[in-house]
């Protein structure tokens, strides 16, 4: 026996099929489904499906983490994080951070900032898939224990620390280091010591949120 539809029925009938049509049986992931048109009223489920910002998917930068990771990508994760280039030679990026705020002189002499009056990184990658850095800070005397804390609050050993010169009133300090382990927090370290240094160190605090 036939029962027969009013059009109310029918409509909605119609709508429901639609909606089914365009939903499918709703175990994918969100974005696998991205050629069905919304049907009416699933405005806020598509939004989540089809992100209005962009794409469904986009590439992902390198994993750090994978030792089979090129090494010029760590070097290109270390000069965004110094905010600094480097060089690489023979395997090793150096980033050289000059003391260019400073005026040495040994026994009234000036000594050129390209004398070595300078902070040396020197980054290498172990086969075990860490970044190595050897290096050294010059700092004056009143930084020293803020950039050997700024080092050690990431684990890294320091080496030594002594004068840089004799006979000079600037009196620069070289606080020599080592470290090994995972690129960015090793970056990120030595991005933060170099702030209680020369002239960061005597710039004004930035306000909340203003800062990097």
């Amino acid at each position: 026996m036939t029962t027969a539809r009013t059009p109310a029925a029918a409509r909605l009938i119609a709508a429901v099929s639609v909606a089914v049509a365009a939903g499918g049986c709703g175990h994918g992931r969100f974005g696998d489904r991205v050629d069905a048109p919304p049907a009416a009223g699933r405005g806020a489920v598509y939004a989540l499906a089809v992100p209005a910002t962009g794409p469904a998917t986009s590439p992902a930068g390198p994993d750090l983490s994978d030792k089979e990771t090129p090494a010029a990508a760590h070097w290109t994760a270390i000069a965004r994080i110094l905010e600094r280039p480097g060089a690489e030679h023979d395997g090793v990026y150096t980033v050289t951070v000059p003391r260019d705020d400073w005026d040495v002189n040994i026994e009234g002499m000036p000594v050129p900032t390209a004398a070595g009056v300078a902070s040396v990184f020197h980054f290498y990658r172990c086969p075990c898939g860490k970044t190595n850095v050897v290096g050294q800070f010059c700092v004056a005397d009143y930084e020293v224990n803020d950039v050997i804390d700024a080092l050690r609050a990431e684990h890294m050993r320091v080496a030594s620390v002594a004068p840089m010169l004799l006979f000079s009133r600037t009196n620069p300090q070289i606080v020599r280091f080592q470290a090994e382990g995972h690129t960015e927090p090793i970056a990120k370290a030595l991005r933060e010591a170099l702030r209680w240094t020369g002239k960061e160190r005597m710039a004004p605090d930035l306000p909340i949120g203003g800062g990097k």
